[in-house]
This record gives structure tokens, sequence and C-alpha cells, in this order.
């Protein structure tokens, strides 16, 4: 087997690049200066050194051929070391002006290139700095336009939202003596689809305001629902606070995330109704049934809750913090993952399927009053 020449170079690396290759541009630069002028003056000085030693070798030349210059050329007594020796200081202070001159000019020379790299980076930082405020602009302008056309969407949909709802409250108002006729199934039916589809394609105030509408022409009574909300999407209803919900039902309703702070409830049954996340803070539940509800995650802090049924087993990450139950039938509930901060239970029924609970603790403290 033939092997083929390897075309593969050696790297340099920075081992072999040695310690002043390894160095910053700019450290580099700033390090190399006084070498440059250094080494500017040597040269200039071999120069001057080189003519004096011509210029010497000249004046010894004449020396020995003119000792003594005549007298005819006006010059006095001079000897020829003597005008040698002024025109060697005449040299040497031409070249030293000449010298001086050089270092003047190339220092003027990285100064200026040092002053135009300067402006330079300033101009690419000014320019750096427009195109991000350009960009900046831009980016605002595009949030604006998002938010102007969300802002539009939004108020086309609250249109629809409420032609829908209008057109729905007309036609029930119209089918009440019908609904109200216990042997008109059919109609009932058909009232109850309408609702359900309703409720699906609002958003929370809507769905609230079509709950309150419900309720206000005796749809949704506790003792003999009509319209059943069963399975309905209510998630994220949202009622105004001391809005009093009275005698209802919402047994099995859809009421994840629903609003109900400082709302009144009474005599009102959310049985097996999906509650997860539900708000319901200083709110007034009176006779309430939430037997079988799930409240995981629902907040029930500050609430004052008075009779009724707490039988669910659903409630972990609720809280009930500062939450006062009174006379309340608290048998197969399981508080072991609530939060019960401050929580009062007076004259509640609980037995040995009531978990969660350290009575004497709580007895201790004040909580538990019989």
């Amino acid at each position: 087997m033939s092997s083929q020449p390897s075309s593969i170079q050696p790297q340099r690396t920075a081992a072999s690049q040695g310690p002043w290759n390894r160095l910053p541009r700019p450290v580099r630069l700033f390090l190399a200066w006084p070498v440059y002028v250094l080494a500017s003056i040597v040269v200039i000085g071999i120069i001057i050194g080189m003519c004096l030693a011509v210029g010497l070798g000249i004046a010894l030349a004449l020396a020995s051929l003119f000792p003594l210059m005549p007298a005819s050329a006006g010059l006095g007594n001079k000897t020829a070391w003597d005008l040698l020796g002024l025109l060697n200081q005449s040299i040497l202070i031409a070249l030293v002006t000449f010298a001086f001159a050089m270092i003047q000019n190339w220092t003027n020379q990285r100064f200026q290139k040092q002053l135009e790299r300067e402006r330079g980076r300033e101009e690419d930082q000014r320019d750096a700095q427009s195109r991000t405020f350009q960009l900046q602009l831009e980016q605002q302008r595009r949030e604006l336009e998002e938010r102007l056309r969300q802002s539009e969407l939004s108020q086309t949909r609250l249109l629809a939202h409420r032609a829908a709802m209008q057109d729905y409250i007309g036609r029930i108002s119209a089918l009440l003596p019908k609904l109200r006729n216990e042997n008109e199934k059919e109609v009932r039916r058909i009232a109850r689809a309408r609702t359900l589809t309703l409720l699906s394609g609002l958003d929370g105030a809507g769905r609230g305001e079509v709950a309150l509408h419900l309720a206000e022409l005796g749809l949704i009574s506790r003792e003999k629902p009509i319209i059943g909300l069963r399975g309905a999407m209510l998630g994220e209803a949202r009622f105004e606070p001391f809005t009093e919900l009275k005698d209802l039902d919402f047994s099995g309703g859809f009421l994840v995330g629903a609003q109900l702070v400082g709302v009144t409830l009474r005599n009102t049954s959310l049985a097996q109704a999906n509650l997860t996340g539900a708000t319901f803070s200083s709110a007034g539940l009176y006779e309430l049934n939430l037997d079988g509800a799930n409240l995981s995650e629902a907040k029930l802090n500050t609430v004052t809750m008075e009779g009724g049924s707490f039988k669910t087993q659903q409630m972990a990450g609720a809280d009930l913090s500062y939450a006062t139950l009174r006379r309340v039938d608290l048998r197969g509930a399981d508080f072991g993952d609530t939060t019960l901060t401050d929580t009062v239970f007076e004259q509640v029924t609980i037995d040995e399927t009531t978990r969660g609970l350290d009575v004497d603790a709580l007895r201790q403290a004040g909580l538990f009053r019989d």
C-alpha cells in the first residue's frame, strides 16, 4: 500500500507564537511606540556619526595639505582645522535639526492616525447607537400596531358577543312560556343547546352576564332547573363583587378559574363542579353544597361559610387562610394539602373520614370551637 504525502500543515499554537504575539494588538502597539522612537534615534545617530566621520576624514586630509589658510583668503590666520570645525558644527546642527524634524513628523503622523482611529470608533459607535435606536423605534411601532390590531379585534369580538347575547336573550325571553311548561322537553333541549353554544364563545364577563340573566329568569333555580348547566363552559366566568346568587344550580358546571370575589352565594349547589383555580376571596357562602367539587388550587381565603356541605377530597393546593367555617358538614373532606393559616372551625361536623385536620392543635390555638 503506497502512502500519500500528507497535506496537513502544522498549526501555529499560542505557545509557538511566543508571548509577544499573544498580547492584544492595542497593547503591542502601545509597547512598540518607544521601540520605534528609539530605533529612529539610533538610525539618525548612525547617519550623523557617519557624516561626522566623513567630515573628520576630510578635515584631516585638508589639514595635512593646508596647515594654514593664506591671508589673501580674507579669513585671517584660521587654520583648515578651524574652518572644518565650523563646517562640522553647521552640519551637526543641520542633522540634529533634521532628526528632530523627522521625529516630530513621525510623532504627528502617529498621533493623526490615532486620532482618525478614535474618530472612526466614535462614528461606529454613533452608527451602532443610531441603528439600535431605529430598531427600538421599529419594534415599538410594531408593538403599537399589534396592540391596536388586538384592540380592534377585541372590540369587534365584543360587539359580536353583545349581538349574540342580545339575540340569545331575545329568543330565550320569547320561549319562556314554553320553557316553563314541563311537557315542552324539546324546547328545553334546544334552549340548553343554544345556551351551551353561546357560553363556549364568550369571555369571562359575558359568561357571568349570561348566568345572571338565566338566574333572573328563574331558569337555573336549584329546586327545578329548566336549563341544566352540567358541563356548561363557565370557565373564568366573572361576577362583580356584592353580586348575590341565590337558589341556583351550578352542579357539574365547568367553572375553572371563575372569579367570585366578594360574591354572596346562598342556597346554591356547586356539587361536582370543576372549580379548579376559582377565586372566592372574601365571599359569603351560605348553605352551599360543594360535595364532590374539585377545589384544587382554589382561593377560599377570608371567606365566611355557614351551613352547607363541604364533602370533597379534591382540595390540593387550596387556600383557606383566615376563612371561617361555621356549622359546615366536613365529613369526607380532605384538608391534607390545603393552607389553613388561622382558619376558624366553629361547630363543624367531622368524623373519621375527615382528614388533614389536627383537631387538638386547632383547639389549643383557639381555632376549633365546639
